[in-house]
């Protein structure tokens, strides 16, 4: 099933998060980067959820809502140019409520695919364990990527392949609903 590629977007927004956290301010990452993962793991559990509940509604076009939804999402991730915004939160000290602000900023993408992936109608428990799992260990190995990079300039790449990871998968999905 195509669905398990998800896992790649999922986890490269939240190592180049961790990453940049744990370059720009080590001691704060590590109680911080644990809270971004919590906003992230409960955002695809809402979505998850959501999704489940209204897909017997509209039974005919949630198997094409999803993939079109992340072709979307890989689109405006593609335009939208928030490396700077990210790159400067990180930066800054600020107080309890921005951070909450950027979590939620950084996790709606997440409530996205989760959306994609209820409409599918699968399995949550075990998608909501796969998708977790994957988010702790690429936390995990962007904090150890961030601390040990001292001379990484630009996570563009990285930025840049999770629109392309977005919309490879969701035109794949869409080709395999169409077939």
């Amino acid at each position: 099933m195509l669905l398990k590629w998800l896992t790649i977007p999922f986890a490269l927004d939240i190592f180049l998060l961790s990453a940049l956290l744990a370059k720009s301010q080590p001691r704060r990452a590590r109680t911080l980067i644990p809270v971004l993962v919590a906003f992230e793991i409960s955002m695809l559990g809402v979505g998850l959820w959501f999704a489940h509940t209204i897909s017997p509604f509209i039974k005919a076009w949630a198997p094409f809502i999803s993939p079109i939804s992340l072709i979307g999402l890989g689109i405006y991730l593609w335009f939208e140019d928030d490396d700077d915004e990210i790159s400067s939160w990180t930066e800054r000290p600020v107080g309890s409520f921005l951070w909450i602000v950027l979590g939620l900023s950084v996790s709606l993408d997440e409530a996205l695919v989760g959306l994609a992936i209820g409409f599918v109608r699968i399995h949550l428990i075990s998608w909501f364990i796969l998708f977790s799992l994957t988010s702790f260990s690429s936390a995990l190995l962007g904090f150890i990527t961030g601390s040990l990079a001292h001379k990484w300039s630009s996570p563009k790449i990285i930025s840049r392949l999770i629109p392309l990871s977005l919309f490879a998968v969701g035109s794949l999905l869409l080709i395999q609903q169409m077939v």
